[in-house]
């Protein structure tokens, strides 16, 4: 995939995560520290679209920085592949706000954040500067433990230093395995 390519889809998959974040802030309308939640992690997944726009914007006007570059950003495209099963989901089940903070940190750890970090890699600068801002200021994964905890959410960890095993996505379905240490 060519480097504007690669940026597209990265905002698409921010987009889609602010669908979702909008979907369960819907959910808890009766939770005002949920509705926050859910509903600043939204605006904060739109203002990062918007950003990966701009950048590409900007390095359009300069079309020798993203050169002839091809990658394979398959697991971005994944990626985007899965938020719309964790959407689907969401429409269509009755979801705990426990439920809903394991989908959050699903998407934030191991969908989005894991694949930015792998795009890191990539040799272009001027990509590696947008992906290694998304990574660096996020601090969703924070303030998702710190509502779990308020509200007595124990969040199981696997291997990874934050990955979830209660809330995967794996071909296309939502899984539920529930194993692992707690945070």
């Amino acid at each position: 995939m060519t480097a504007e390519e690669i940026l597209d889809i990265a905002v698409d998959v921010e987009r889609k995560a602010a669908v979702i974040y909008r979907l369960l802030y819907d959910r808890f309308k009766d939770d005002i520290m949920a509705r926050y939640l859910f509903y600043s992690l939204s605006l904060e997944e739109e203002r990062h679209a918007k950003f990966i726009e701009a950048e590409k914007k900007m390095l359009k006007t300069i079309p020798h920085v993203f050169g002839g570059l091809n990658v394979d950003a398959s697991s971005l495209l994944d990626t985007l592949k899965k938020m719309e099963t964790l959407e689907t989901y969401i429409k269509e089940n009755p979801i705990t706000l426990e439920r809903a903070i394991n989908v959050a940190l699903t998407i934030e750890e191991e969908l989005v954040e894991n694949k930015y970090a792998d795009l890191i890699e990539i040799r272009s600068p001027s990509l590696k500067k947008i992906f290694g801002e998304l990574t660096a200021k996020s601090d969703h994964v924070e303030r998702l433990d710190i509502a779990a905890k308020k509200i007595g959410v124990k969040i199981p960890v696997n291997k990874f230093k934050y990955a979830r095993t209660d809330c995967k996505v794996e071909n296309s379905e939502l899984i539920s395995v529930g194993k692992g240490e707690e945070r």
